[in-house]
């Protein structure tokens, strides 16, 4: 095996031009063969996340060198998942230490550049940087997030909700499934997003993970995220993660059953909601990584899944975080 090289992947000290991007991809795919996306989420495995992280590093040393600073938005203008505001997914973000110990350490997953698992820690993230993950939370759309064990194991007190198993199973959808152990503060219920319940009040957080997308169309999604600020004590967190559409401010993809939200969507809630009283600090800010300009298909591994070309676009994710007004 040459110098340079560890289990036949290309290391740093190889990388030479931008051209050799390629490399990255052929090394991530050596690291964790898996057969398909569904595996690797069902059963996850430590393997190799230093060597991930330097390969990626280096890639972003060697294009900062080529392409000249001025062309890189300044780090404090980049969001961070440490402090967390609502924000645009983003490469650097994998590498911060909060990201690593939610994900690998908390849920016990897989390090990979991993959308789906960026939304799960960034919604635990966010309860814990703004304390209330030991508090009363309301849960919508939950299907079978794994988040919820790692919020009953820092104390929370659970409803979670979704739609009926007939609606869901019509639908294609996951039902709920959760092992509830006696005298477990976990209550699961039938709630449509679209007619919340008036007696769901009083929590200190409530969430939703790629639920608001799928439940009648753009609309739909921004009046349920204002409908269920309702549900929170004065100065409770509501965190959620949608779909945001990277390709254009003026089109995007509107069905009933999948929504792309455009950043004007984004600042027009967050604006409709200042109006409110409540808070809300948006960075919209797009990653400057290698690993932001992959675009991935049904055909990409678990680990290079960070944007998707989705019905036309390019989408990726964003999450929410928005703190309930104290009149």
């Amino acid at each position: 095996m040459r110098a340079g090289q560890k289990n036949g992947l290309m290391t740093p000290d190889l990388i030479s031009s931008t051209s050799q991007l390629d490399l990255l991809f052929a090394a991530l795919l050596r690291l964790k063969p898996r057969q398909n996306m569904l595996e690797s989420m069902r059963y996850p495995i430590q393997k190799e996340p230093e060597l991930m992280s330097s390969l990626a590093n280096s890639f972003t040393r060697l294009k900062k060198k080529l392409q000249g600073a001025s062309n890189i938005p300044p780090i404090s203008q980049m969001p961070s998942f440490t402090r967390p505001v609502s924000q645009l997914i983003g490469a650097n973000q994998f590498f911060e230490d909060s990201f690593k110990n939610w994900a690998c350490k908390e849920l016990g997953w897989q390090f990979g550049f991993n959308r789906k698992l960026w939304e799960y820690a960034f919604i635990l993230n966010a309860l814990s940087v703004h304390k209330k993950m030991g508090g009363r939370g309301l849960g919508f759309g939950v299907g079978r997030d794994p988040i919820v064990s790692v919020m009953l194991r820092h104390g929370a007190q659970l409803v979670v909700s979704d739609l009926s198993d007939e609606d869901a199973v019509a639908r294609g959808w996951d039902t709920m499934d959760f092992n509830q152990e006696a005298n477990q503060p976990l209550k699961l219920l039938s709630v449509d997003m679209n007619h919340i319940p008036s007696d769901l009040r009083s929590f200190d957080f409530i969430w939703s993970c790629g639920s608001l997308e799928h439940i009648g169309g753009l609309n739909h999604g921004l009046q349920f995220i204002e409908n269920a600020m309702a549900c929170l004590k004065p100065g409770g967190i509501a965190v959620h993660t949608t779909e945001f559409n990277l390709s254009s401010n003026e089109q995007t993809f509107d069905t009933p059953g999948l929504s792309l939200y455009r950043q004007r969507d984004i600042e027009q809630l967050a604006q409709k909601l200042r109006k409110l009283g409540h808070k809300i600090e948006l960075n919209l800010t797009r990653g400057d990584h290698p690993m932001d300009a992959i675009i991935s298909d049904e055909t990409s591994p678990w680990e290079l899944n960070l944007k998707v070309a989705l019905c036309g676009y390019h989408v990726c994710s964003v999450g929410l975080i928005i703190e309930k007004d104290f009149d």
